[in-house]
């Protein structure tokens, strides 16, 4: 069974991570190993949504989100195509 590891870094520590990435995939020991990256823009449409600094820009104005609103969106939004009921558990972990 393989393993995960989650590191987390702050907006200011970007060239920390970004120098770990390029280490972890250059290295012989993690060969075969995915390195996901979270994006820190989802755009679609006329939408822009900065993870980072949780707003959202629709046709160049902001639009004021309360966190569990953009939370929401977010989920929405990296799930285009897919069909959420109301007994999913997804949105409730926003909590």
């Amino acid at each position: 069974m393989g393993k995960v590891m989650t590191l987390a870094f702050s907006e200011d520590e970007e060239d920390v991570c970004q120098r770990m990435l390029q280490i972890i995939s250059e290295s012989p020991r993690f060969e075969g190993c995915n390195v996901l990256q979270v994006e820190k823009h989802l755009s679609f449409g006329g939408m822009k949504l900065n993870l980072a600094e949780k707003n959202v820009i629709i046709h160049d104005a902001e639009i004021m989100l309360t966190n569990r609103e953009f939370e929401i969106l977010y989920l929405l939004a990296r799930s285009l195509g897919r069909i959420f009921s109301k007994e999913r558990t997804d949105v409730e972990k926003l909590d």
